[in-house]
């Protein structure tokens, strides 16, 4: 079975085609394992009005799961070797508005949230575009306590 998948053509340059990509179920938690589907070549194809091309995947194996015509996640893998601060996935937190945060660990027993942006999630690791500083001590299990904490959430 393949999978296409539609990319902005502005990201194109930075999706290592190459390589292997994740399929998932879209609900599916990042780092959820899924099943492997290998890049193909296939006719070009795209969307103008879209501003997307396409890029197709076999999967491999057991794909009893999907369906023709299904709506999948894929995760597919970035170029480049650049370096980013990385946090466990456990420690960012998400406000009602989608940002993204973590607390940091600024004297015994003081808290400070400080926003981020997650460029990606592997695994049980996410990698930050922004955050707090290299080093920083980040509150890795117990976040979401501090946050109703501080936002006096109810039982």
């Amino acid at each position: 079975m393949w999978v296409r998948v539609p990319i902005y053509v502005g990201d194109l340059a930075t999706v290592d085609t190459d390589r292997p990509a994740r399929v998932g179920g879209l609900a599916d938690a990042p780092g959820t394992p899924g099943l492997t589907a290998r890049p193909v070549s296939a006719p070009p194809s795209a969307d103008a009005a879209a501003a997307t091309v396409d890029l197709f995947y076999a999967v491999d194996g057991d794909h009893t799961m999907l369906r023709a015509g299904q709506r999948v996640g894929v995760t597919l893998s970035l170029r480049g070797n650049e370096e980013r601060l990385v946090v466990p996935w456990s420690a960012v937190l998400h406000d009602i508005y989608g940002g993204t945060w973590v607390y940091e660990n600024i004297a015994p027993r003081v808290f400070a949230r400080r926003r981020v942006q997650v460029g990606s999630v592997d695994g049980s690791f996410a990698a930050l575009l922004t955050g707090p500083q290299p080093g920083a001590r980040v509150v890795t299990a117990g976040a979401a306590e501090l946050f109703g904490t501080e936002f006096g959430a109810g039982k």
